[in-house]
């Protein structure tokens, strides 16, 4: 059955975000937790049932995961962080979370990742400090092999 705007992503899918900033990847291979936060980060929102959310995609309306982050971003492309929505769905980091559906005119594979009842800044970081443990993360380089994978195991 087909997504409509504000379902919640399919369990087997892959949520996936474009690391925009090469100042992301910090010298012991991991993501910084920059790239959670500035414009389009996982920030406050009023007009949604949620309370914080973060743009991403699903990678099931993907046509060419490396390709589109470079249509995307151009030269700023460092690479992808992803999750499987199974494992963003939860209350694991404390407060329920989720993936939903969001297409936009311009990408009508975006979906957020979503927190709900987060209240203070304490709450805010916690959850951030969440995704940071959780999400996976992959260079430009091993984007294609990546991809591969995610989508054999989303076919099983």
């Amino acid at each position: 059955m087909a997504l409509k705007p504000c379902d919640p992503a399919e369990a087997g899918d892959v949520w996936l975000r474009v690391i925009t900033n090469k100042k992301y990847w910090r010298d012991d291979g991991t993501i910084h937790n920059g790239a959670f936060a500035g414009k389009g980060g996982f920030a406050h929102v009023d007009d949604h049932p949620w309370t914080h959310d973060l743009s991403g995609r699903l990678l099931s309306l993907v046509k060419d995961l490396g390709k589109d982050c470079i249509n995307f971003c151009g030269e700023r492309y460092a690479g992808v962080m992803f999750q499987n929505v199974e494992t963003l769905r939860s209350e694991n980091s404390g407060w329920p979370t989720d993936v939903i559906y969001t297409p936009l005119e311009r990408d009508p594979a975006h979906a957020d990742f979503v927190a709900f009842n987060v209240g203070n800044d304490l709450d805010y970081f916690q959850v951030r400090d969440w995704l940071q443990d959780i999400i996976q993360y992959v260079k430009p380089e091993k984007v294609e092999a990546v991809e591969v994978a995610l989508r054999a195991a989303a076919a099983k």
